[in-house]
């Protein structure tokens, strides 16, 4: 599957779910379906970041759309333009793209310069190993003042979502940190992201909630069969559905409920 499969597939999978919240509650099968979307965007922002011409014109996107997302969330949310009680999810994966960032600037001296400036090389389409060779970058050891700044900078980030309680918090985040560090090994990344989502499915589940979340195990089959290109671009589509579709489902349930 290329990264533009991967795309349709996360939206479809957060567009069901999302008419299920609002629309059809006592529909669960709805929200079994919607969690495939957060694993596939987690491991899509690991590969945006190695193969991104310019990192900082990636971030600057994703905290544009977070920003212009967060009225038709809260609308969608909880019927009020402004809620301060959860943050969308583009805030938490610009949290997670920025937290692995740090990571690798401090981690891989000889290209810090670059990637720091977020100047990144890449091909005539903007998509080939901009950060560096994912695969080794993935796999050097972290040890001494790196791996102390290394788990700091993770913790830091995680905790940056959880207090900030944007959608997924520090769950959301954990997951692009994983994707990262398992980066150039398929199986042992879509494991652990298994493994993840069932945890915090069971954790939920202690805690008294549906366990709903262990369904985003699934998303193991599309990423396993990710072919490493890019196929379709259609980058400012996937950006403006997030908010489009948040606003159109708000507006429809408020139609039916008035």
């Amino acid at each position: 599957m290329t990264v533009y499969a991967l795309k349709l597939i996360a939206a479809a999978s957060m567009l069901i779910d999302h008419i299920g919240v609002s629309l059809f509650p006592d529909q669960i099968w709805m929200r079994v379906a919607g969690r495939l979307a957060f694993p596939v965007y987690a491991f899509l922002i690991c590969e945006g970041f190695y193969h991104t011409r310019n990192i900082k014109k990636y971030a600057a996107r994703l905290a544009v759309a977070a920003v212009v997302s967060e009225i038709p969330f809260d609308i969608f949310r909880s019927g009020a333009p402004f809620d301060i009680g959860a943050q969308n999810t583009c805030f938490t994966l610009l949290i997670g793209l920025l937290t692995i960032w740090r990571i690798h600037v401090v981690n891989f001296s000889g290209a810090s310069a670059a990637i720091a400036s977020g100047e990144v090389p890449g091909d005539a389409d903007g998509f080939t190993t901009g950060a560096g060779d994912g695969a080794a970058a993935s796999r050097r050891s972290t040890t001494g003042t790196g791996g102390i700044q290394t788990l700091f900078t993770a913790l830091a980030g995680m905790l940056a979502a959880m207090l900030l309680r944007s959608d997924y918090g520090a769950f959301g985040v954990a997951l692009i940190l994983l994707f990262y560090f398992c980066r150039g090994r398929r199986a042992a990344s879509v494991t652990g992201m298994a493994a993840a989502n069932m945890l915090y499915g069971a954790l939920n589940l202690l805690s008294g909630y549906l366990p709903v979340q262990a369904l985003g195990a699934a998303a193991a089959l599309p990423i396993y069969l990710y072919n490493g290109r890019k196929g379709r671009s259609a980058r400012y589509l996937f950006y403006a559905f997030y908010p489009a579709h948040l606003a159109a489902i708000a507006l429809v349930s408020h139609f039916i409920k008035k």
